[in-house]
């Protein structure tokens, strides 16, 4: 029952089941691949079993006494002209040595592609194969080579959407990892930056990348990080959102110690003030520990302007905080215990606009929090021309009321 209302009300639970959603064969940690083709495509049939999306395409090497060969792949995540002009065509047209189809001469000789290794385990070549990789399989020999031929399917790099600014920098980061560390790199240029890779989630495998200045961090925050992300064991991380709820301190506090944000340029500048940045594929935000309160009252744009417009803007910030924070309940406590703190005419006239209200002051000052949080999120949620539309109308007509009242 705890797990549901956890999960429900938007904490997830955090467990792993090997069995949840129904028995599936899973591949030995140990089983190594075999040095016959046939029984190769036999073990790749039996571990994508129903995966419709999968191509395995056979095909001969050489011209010279040629030897059969496959490729694994999954059509989605790997680009078809790069495959078939960097590993197909080269190895059909090849010449083979005197000595024989070896994976040193493919890695060496015939294959011209970059990111290329080879494996001896069918856990690692499945997990790189769903990954976006094209697995090479060679008849006579036992191990497999894996080669990067992505396909580029994420979004454009586009301007931010939740922190935007005038004369500040108008990219953003995306859902594609490679992106956003090429973000970063552009504006770290130096060999202190680092980055180290992890997986998370034993279905979805998420990649997850802890960027840092080396020199420039206190003492044992990096361990820290590092112990809380090796303690989540889970079977999936869709999200920074989800990340953050597994290594925060304090799930109920208003203030968290775990920023977010989708600008490289925070990011960097976070770094160069000895933070550790967490960069989590398939999300746009990336997650910055630890923060403070200053951190929320800061904006990108705020170093972009001179230093007396800046702290103005700041100044006003802050007395915006305390006024959302303090201004509903010093209305209630003034209006129901303190009458005599305001002045005569400003008191009559506010029990005047109160005389026909049938509910006590707090009521009518929940009540407007709650309207205008229903507005907001109305006009977050909603498809665009509608948001906007209701924002724009539900502002005017509550604005026309506190007007008349």
């Amino acid at each position: 029952m705890f797990k549901f209302l956890g999960s429900y009300f938007g904490k997830r639970i955090k467990y792993s089941n090997p069995n949840f959603g129904g028995r599936v064969k899973r591949v030995p940690e140990d089983r190594a691949l075999s040095s016959t083709l046939d029984e190769n495509i036999k073990v790749v049939n039996e571990i994508f079993d129903r995966c419709g999306d999968l191509i395995i395409r056979e095909f001969m090497i050489g011209q010279n006494n040629p030897v059969r060969a496959m490729a694994v792949f999954f059509d989605p995540l790997v680009r078809m002209e790069t495959l078939q002009r960097d590993l197909i065509r080269p190895l059909f047209n090849a010449v083979l040595p005197r000595s024989g189809v070896t994976v040193d001469w493919l890695k060496e000789k015939a294959i011209p592609a970059a990111s290329i290794f080879e494996t001896n385990f069918w856990v690692e070549t499945g997990n790189e194969i769903t990954k976006g990789k094209a697995g090479l399989f060679v008849d006579g020999q036992k191990g497999a080579l894996l080669i990067g031929f992505y396909e580029h399917t994420s979004r454009a790099i586009e301007q931010p959407v939740s922190e935007v600014t005038v004369r500040g920098p108008a990219d953003a980061f995306n859902e594609d990892m490679r992106t956003n560390l090429a973000l970063l790199r552009k504006r770290l240029r130096t060999t202190r930056l680092a980055v180290e890779k992890m997986e998370i989630g034993m279905v979805t495998k998420t990649a997850v990348c802890l960027v840092y200045l080396k020199g420039y961090l206190p003492g044992g925050l990096l361990e820290e990080v590092k112990s809380r992300l090796d303690r989540i064991k889970v079977d999936s991380l869709l999200s920074s959102g989800q990340l953050e709820e597994y290594i925060q301190d304090s799930p109920y506090s208003i203030i968290g110690a775990i920023g977010v944000t989708e600008r490289p340029d925070v990011l960097a500048a976070e770094l160069l003030e000895g933070k550790v940045g967490i960069v989590v594929d398939n999300t746009p935000f990336t997650l910055i520990v630890p923060i403070t309160i200053i951190f929320h009252m800061h904006s990108p744009e705020d170093y972009y302007n001179s230093y007396w417009f800046a702290s103005m803007i700041r100044i006003i910030r802050w007395v915006a905080l305390h006024m959302a924070l303090l201004l509903p309940s010093l209305y209630i406590a003034v209006t129901s215990y303190h009458q005599e703190m305001v002045p005569t005419n400003l008191l009559l006239a506010i029990m005047t606009a109160r005389e026909g209200v049938p509910y006590p002051a707090i009521i009518e000052a929940l009540l407007m929090e709650i309207t205008f949080e229903i507005l907001r999120e109305a006009g977050v949620r909603l498809p665009r021309p509608f948001g906007q539309t209701i924002s724009i109308v539900g502002a005017i007509v509550i604005g026309q009321a506190a007007v008349g009242a």
